[in-house]
């Protein structure tokens, strides 16, 4: 059973390592686009097909990487429950996870509402040199619109996940991170005590098995299994198992989506798994298995605490939102001025070193005095909310503030 009083700060370094895959998927999906898609679409060099159709792949492996975010999200918000088995905590969760994710959403829109606004996107014109017509070309198209950039930052992202790609289609992740965190809080009001809980564990996996929910209810289950192992007596056996997972883990999660594998699987089952949904549940189960290594892996544990991994999760949220803004912008701009110049792979190089410590740089603020601010006003609104809630009474107060006399009446008030 892992120590009430723990943190899990390994937990922070696994989704620093997650976020910033996302930002070199983003990057190389802008500038190599074969590296990601696959030799139907502009390949530029020769070691984008090598990086394509080997475990290579995991450098730029993003939808894997966004499910080690789900499972990380089922794993985290169901741990203090399974330690203490009190449900307010859950309660707390629910009440405070929109007022935590909210501010950080919304200023993430804004500024890109500015930069369009501004006219400082330059995807267009860098997409025409890339040839990355199928992502890079498609999104910040505008027109900019106040009154729609608000209603993205603090509605849609959570509930409707329209207009993600005018502004910001990292976003498309919201919806489901926002709905899947209430997913994992009604599983452990509803589940949480139960002796059988494993048997609607199973049942829930079944129902969503082709969605990204699946990876919620993994991780809410992995935490259970790990939480309570020693009070079942079981033994977490040899380092080699967690070894054995990491690599089963990584090589699914290495993957491409669509790829060659996907559709062979999909051909073999008769078109029961289709080859997208099918590298999803492949990620989603890499990513368990990846999960899977690391908690119960000492090793692990003590590499993903090491000070730049921490530093990655601890700006990982803001990193996540804000680098596709600078790529469109910053290294969008850069690369197309620079490409005549220099050439197109000094050109990418200098772009993408700009843009990460930029993107490094913006991180950093929205981290500090946005993102920081908002874990602290969630948990002071729910703290409010729970003293309003549950104060006494005027009478109540006054009762239980009184002197204490002997009374035999059974109607005599007990003081709280």
């Amino acid at each position: 059973m892992e120590n009430s009083g723990e943190k899990l700060p390994y937990m922070d370094g696994l989704r620093g390592l997650a976020a910033l895959v996302v930002v070199i998927h983003h990057f190389s999906l802008a500038v190599f686009p074969a590296m990601v898609f696959g030799g139907a679409t502009a390949m530029h060099y020769r070691a984008e097909a090598v990086v394509y159709h080997t475990p290579l792949y995991l450098l730029v492996a993003g939808n894997f990487a966004v499910t080690l975010f789900f499972l990380i999200s089922g794993y985290v918000l169901s741990y203090k429950f399974f330690i203490t088995g009190r449900r307010e905590i859950v309660i707390s969760g629910a009440f405070r996870r929109y007022f935590r994710l909210m501010p950080t959403v919304l200023v993430s829109v804004l500024i890109s509402y500015l930069l369009l606004a501004g006219g400082l996107y330059y995807n267009l014109p860098a997409a025409a040199i890339t040839g990355s017509s199928g992502w890079l070309a498609l999104s910040w198209l505008g027109p900019a619109h106040l009154w729609d950039a608000l209603r993205l930052g603090v509605y849609d992202a959570f509930i409707t996940g329209n207009n993600t790609m005018t502004y910001n289609n990292a976003l498309w992740t919201m919806k489901i991170e926002f709905l899947g965190s209430f997913l994992v809080f009604a599983m452990l009001l509803v589940l949480g005590k139960l002796k059988r809980r494993w048997i609607v564990y199973v049942l829930l996996g079944l129902l969503l098995w082709q969605t990204y929910y699946l990876a919620f209810v993994l991780g809410v289950a992995l935490c259970d299994f790990v939480t309570h192992q020693s009070k079942h007596q079981r033994r977490i056996g040899h380092p080699a198992y967690g070894i054995t997972a990491l690599v089963a883990g990584l090589l699914l999660g290495a993957l491409p989506i669509p790829g060659p594998a996907s559709a062979m699987i999909g051909r073999l089952t008769g078109g029961l798994l289709a080859p997208e949904p099918a590298t999803i549940l492949f990620h989603i189960i890499g990513a368990a298995l990846v999960m899977a290594a690391v908690v119960l892996t000492p090793a692990l544990k003590a590499w993903l605490m090491l000070g730049p991994l921490q530093y990655l999760g601890r700006i990982s949220f803001a990193l996540y939102l804000v680098h596709l803004s600078v790529i469109a912008s910053l290294g969008s701009f850069l690369l197309v001025k620079l490409s005549p110049h220099i050439g197109y792979p000094g050109a990418v190089s200098l772009s993408f070193m700009i843009s990460l410590m930029v993107i490094f740089v913006v991180s950093e603020l929205v981290t500090r005095y946005v993102d920081i601010p908002a874990v602290r006003l969630s948990g002071s609104l729910y703290r409010r909310l729970a003293k309003r809630t549950w104060r006494p009474s005027a009478r109540a107060r006054t009762q239980a503030s009184a002197p204490a006399t002997r009374s035999a009446s059974p109607a005599s008030p007990r003081p709280f």
